[in-house]
């Protein structure tokens, strides 16, 4: 595919994990900020990302994907 075409990518959602069986918690790690619902984030070739949430304009995120393709 070094076409440099567009390209799908395989995505899996899973569930919470179980609860853990020791009655000692231990502080989670410090991990980055979570993502808000409702994110799309799209990856072009060369590495370019594009996120956008669920208000995003479609004719404005036409006209960038459209210049981001060159």
């Amino acid at each position: 595919m070094g076409d440099g075409g567009a390209r799908l990518l395989p995505v899996r959602i899973v569930g919470e994990p179980p609860p853990a069986q020791s009655a000692r918690r231990t502080p989670a790690p410090s991990s980055p900020a979570p993502r808000p619902c409702g994110v799309i984030e799209i990856e072009l070739a060369a590495g370019v990302r594009v996120r956008v949430d669920e208000a995003v304009s479609v004719p404005a995120l036409r006209r960038v994907l459209a210049v981001l393709r060159g």
